[in-house]
């Protein structure tokens, strides 16, 4: 039996002093209330019925009152957080739902719960309604214009979801050559990881209005570009065969997809190659790998005596004979 105390004492030591403090609160608001209801703290509620004063156009306030509503105003409070807690775990842990889905639930649910809590405070503090029927039209135009951008942006947010065009983990590229992973999408954001370590907040509604290029809407394989130019005494069948293999046989190359290599055009000083290969997993970016294979290609290249070209200007001195 001690040691269960002592449990229990040691379990409210580590408490945050703040927690604490609201969970005393209330407890002893629920007692209140409890005790209110039983009748048994009858004489203390006439005693502080009793007790009335008047603040501006308020008459007969009573200190019952305020206790009162003051108790049930700290359970709704803490009623509502328990609730609204409880209902996003449950958001969370709707694993067949998708994340951008899931989040857009949890800010409805968010929402909804604040207002039937608001509800239910201005009926415990027995506000009629009507008072606000006066301004709610100067109020309501107020709202409306400052709100306007905040609501196209939670209405985008609710297209991109259903349209399911933007999600946590595509790679898309942005009309200012903005270029990022999404981590995360909310009902008023969705919030991007460049690579340059940069956390970019994009408000939903620019995916809707401007061009975004996504490079995983479909799957996450994509096709890498490079040109090399060689000598014109070069073995252009072989040079081919070089880049096409190299390109080919990389780890992080798509196998689906061949690497193909084209003699683009007769430059100046060189023959113009045109490289392509497809990588496997655009997310896990395009520079390594091409810098991988354009090494590898120019160490192959003067094995076999394959010259990469580069402008050449000959000059020619002409010595005048003297007459």
């Amino acid at each position: 039996m001690q040691k269960e105390q002592n449990s229990f004492w040691s379990k409210i030591n580590l408490l945050n002093p703040r927690r604490a403090v609201k969970i005393v609160f209330v407890i002893l608001a629920a007692l209140v209330y409890i005790f209110t209801l039983l009748g048994y703290l009858s004489p203390a509620r006439d005693f502080l019925d009793s007790i009335s004063f008047s603040v501006g156009s308020i008459q007969d306030l009573s200190l019952y009152g305020i206790i009162k509503r003051s108790c049930s105003l700290i359970l709704l409070l803490w009623l509502t957080t328990y609730l609204m807690g409880k209902g996003i775990e449950v958001i969370h842990s709707l694993k067949n739902v998708r994340a951008s889905n899931r989040a857009i639930i949890e800010k409805l649910f968010q929402s909804l719960s604040y207002f039937v809590a608001f509800l239910m405070a201005l009926s415990i503090l027995n506000i009629d309604m009507s008072h606000f029927a006066i301004f709610s039209g100067a109020i309501g135009i107020g709202v409306g214009l400052g709100l306007q951008q905040i609501t196209s942006n939670f209405i985008s947010g609710f297209i991109l979801s259903f349209e399911k065009a933007i999600e946590p983990g595509h790679l898309i590229e942005m009309s200012d050559s903005v270029f990022g992973l999404v981590e995360s999408t909310n009902a008023r954001y969705t919030l991007i990881k460049a690579y340059d370590g940069r956390r970019i907040i994009v408000p939903n509604e620019y995916f809707i209005s401007q061009k975004v290029t996504n490079w995983t809407y479909t799957d996450c394989e994509a096709r890498v570009d490079f040109t090399v130019g060689v000598a014109y005494e070069s073995d252009l069948e072989l040079a081919i065969s070089i880049v096409e293999s190299i390109s080919s046989a990389h780890p992080k190359s798509s196998s689906e997809k061949k690497s193909k290599c084209y003699v683009k055009e007769f430059g100046e000083s060189a023959i113009q190659l045109f490289c392509t290969f497809w990588v496997k997993d655009i997310t896990l970016g395009r520079l390594g790998i091409k810098s991988d294979i354009i090494l590898e290609v120019h160490k192959q290249f003067k094995e076999n005596n394959i010259e990469i070209s580069y402008p050449k200007r000959v000059v020619h001195i002409r010595k005048e004979e003297n007459t």
